[in-house]
């Protein structure tokens, strides 16, 4: 059943793909503010899957004691991180942006037994996000590399001066 009256709201967008006058893909995203927005549904074309496409999108996942967090972390789901990223990986997606949102901006290290596995179980490349704070961390995160975390964002520890950009660019 669809919602009409749902469509007709002004933070919705509409979007579509297209490729050579082939629709290769569509979908709602729904805007949380002027910097963040999240996809609502998404419906990509298998031909499209197949062409690896899937490189070009970077899937983010921010998740709460290992449940999948929504609409700008307001609300929380019942969706398993690894079972979410498993079924974006079997429509083509590649890499994820993993965000432990109690980490996030809190200096505090990230969760290492938590990006290793979610790593080793999702079978994604992962970007690991929230709670990095030093040389040290960082120094972590590319010990895990073998499992999959091969990048990093880094925000708050640089703003504060507890990271030299220069220098974590050298690791």
């Amino acid at each position: 059943v669809l919602n009409i009256e749902g469509l007709k709201d002004d933070s919705i967008k509409f979007w579509s793909l297209w490729e050579n006058d082939q629709l290769i893909g569509c979908g709602a995203l729904k805007f949380l503010d002027k910097y963040h927005g999240e996809f609502k549904s998404i419906r990509v074309a298998d031909k499209f899957r197949k062409k690896g496409n899937g490189e070009k999108i970077i899937l983010g996942i921010d998740t709460l004691d290992r449940k999948i967090s929504i609409e700008g972390w307001r609300k929380e789901t019942s969706f398993d991180d690894v079972e979410f990223a498993k079924k974006w990986g079997e429509h083509g997606i590649k890499r994820v942006v993993f965000t432990d949102i109690s980490r996030d901006g809190m200096l505090s290290g990230p969760n290492f037994k938590v990006l290793k596995d979610f790593a080793n179980r999702s079978l994604l490349k992962v970007i690991a996000s929230g709670g990095i704070s030093s040389l040290e961390d960082i120094n972590k995160v590319i010990k895990l590399k073998k499992y999959g975390v091969d990048q990093v964002i880094i925000g708050k520890a640089i703003y504060e001066g507890k990271i030299d950009l220069l220098e974590a660019l050298k690791l």
